[in-house]
């Protein structure tokens, strides 16, 4: 049965694992370091700014005009190609 720790509990030991390591507070604790490292991705995660997905909208919509820029260009190239075989 899974045990519920506080949030005050977690904080605590996500301190004492970034000031030691994970397996120290894991042993002074008595909780897996798989428990530790779970909080910790569980920490990360929730601190990622919500402006982010805009950002990556941004991006997203920058590398597509890169990649249809790359395309024009490699048509361009393979008509080149073929002119130039022929002559």
């Amino acid at each position: 049965m899974a045990t519920k720790y506080s949030d005050e509990f977690k904080s605590e030991a996500l301190a004492l694992a970034r000031e030691t390591s994970v397996s120290n507070a894991s042993a002074k604790l008595g909780v897996s370091t798989k428990t530790i490292y779970g909080w910790r991705q569980q920490k990360r995660l929730s601190e990622q700014p919500e402006a982010a997905s805009g950002d990556i909208e941004a991006q997203n919509r920058q590398l597509r005009r890169e990649v249809e820029e790359l395309r024009q260009a490699n048509t361009i190239l393979k008509k080149a190609l073929g002119f130039f075989a022929k002559g």
